[in-house]
């Protein structure tokens, strides 16, 4: 038992420990009001135009006169709510065998499930063109079928792709506002969307987020027999500042709202992810977050993954290289992993150290692709 000054003391020990414990508890939120307040008006700082200017819908970089021939209102009801992401997939409108294998890897209540919506980013196709086997009709009935096609009034063409590029933007932060974030890729690319929340939870926590695959140090191509040749008038500098792969790269309706708006300023630049990540994003304070070890060049790594099913892939975003039985494949093997729990590689049998194949690198940047033999 207590006795009577033992009890006094013991009060006297609580409320001393209380009153430091709160008082502890107050400095920390103190701090961290004070260091969020401050984060938020930096931020705020980011743009350098007015925010307060109203985007004329009827101007998409230098077309006066742009239009959606076919839109979808993907984030409408009954999705409105709990949106994780919108995803914007470039894709050639005369290409609909590689937009059917996608859909049949990932239909869209699949992806529903973990609160992703998509599109499909689309030009006008020429009909007179020979080389074009799909007319827009059949687009049409493409659109009635899956309603998830997003077409603009310009035509299809790979010095063309920048339009489709901030139409794809503009969309996403027009009509898909309460997404948590946009995801841009290209339409021959896969992605493991089991493994979407993880690859979310290794970005930072910023207002501002661009996220994917780093480009750096790259000269524009001034032979003319070159494809990717630049002349002087269209990038008059002797290098391109850091940018990300169109391939696939993660941001947010803000900043998707942002370039699209920066993009009515800064002169057109027909390679889409260098102008888009690059040259607009050169006229803020943004910061690109780099994800790059997620990314591989070989879609031979993918396969190998598939080959051992046990185990997590090392890489979560590659190449189809044309191949469109592997969007299926690779979608089958990610569903086993996630539900199954796949054992994590060890470093010493990694991907990269293991994987044998004939392989086709397929590159970042604008170039030539390497074709060989060689372990991985």
């Amino acid at each position: 038992m207590y006795t009577k000054g033992g009890t006094s003391n013991y009060l006297k020990k609580c409320l001393s420990f209380i009153l430091i414990f709160g008082s502890l508890v107050v400095l920390l939120i103190i701090f961290y009001l004070e260091n969020d307040s401050r984060e938020e008006s930096a931020e705020d700082d980011i743009l350098f135009f007015n925010e307060a200017t109203i985007q004329d819908e009827r101007k998409l970089l230098n077309l006066s006169d742009f239009h959606y021939v076919i839109k979808n209102n993907v984030c409408g009801e009954p999705f409105r709510k709990n949106i994780l992401a919108i995803l914007i997939v470039t894709s050639y409108a005369g290409d609909f065998e590689t937009r059917s294998a996608i859909r049949r890897a990932f239909p869209s209540k699949v992806l529903a499930k973990f609160g992703v919506r998509r599109v499909f980013l689309l030009a006008l196709i020429d009909e007179n063109k020979n080389y074009n086997r799909v007319s827009q009709s059949a687009i049409q009935d493409e659109n009635n079928r899956f309603h998830d096609i997003v077409q603009g009034n310009f035509y299809e063409a790979y010095r063309n792709l920048t339009y489709k590029h901030i139409m794809g933007l503009r969309f996403a932060s027009s009509y898909c506002p309460q997404a948590k974030y946009v995801i841009k890729m290209d339409h021959d690319i896969i992605f493991d969307f089991y493994r979407l929340n993880f690859l979310l939870r290794k970005l930072p926590r910023v207002k501002y987020l661009l996220a994917g695959y780093i480009l750096s140090h790259m000269k524009p191509i001034r032979e003319p027999k070159n494809k990717w040749f630049v002349t002087k008038e269209e990038y008059p500098r002797d290098s391109y500042p850091n940018f990300l792969s169109g391939w696939f790269y993660i941001t947010t309706p803000k900043v998707a709202q942002l370039l699209s708006k920066l993009s009515n300023n800064v002169k057109y630049f027909w390679i889409d992810d260098l102008y888009v990540t690059g040259l607009l994003i050169e006229k803020t304070n943004i910061s690109l977050t780099k994800i790059n070890r997620f990314y591989t060049t070989h879609h031979e790594y993918l396969q190998c993954c598939i080959d051992k099913p046990s185990y997590t892939c090392d890489y979560l975003i590659g190449p189809t290289s044309s191949d469109n039985k592997l969007f299926f494949k690779f979608q089958k093997y990610a569903e086993n992993c996630f539900y199954k729990n796949c054992k994590k590689r060890r470093e010493e049998n990694s991907v990269k150290s293991t994987c044998i194949a004939t392989w086709k690198e397929e590159p970042f940047g604008k170039g030539h692709a390497i074709v060989d033999l060689v372990k991985l």
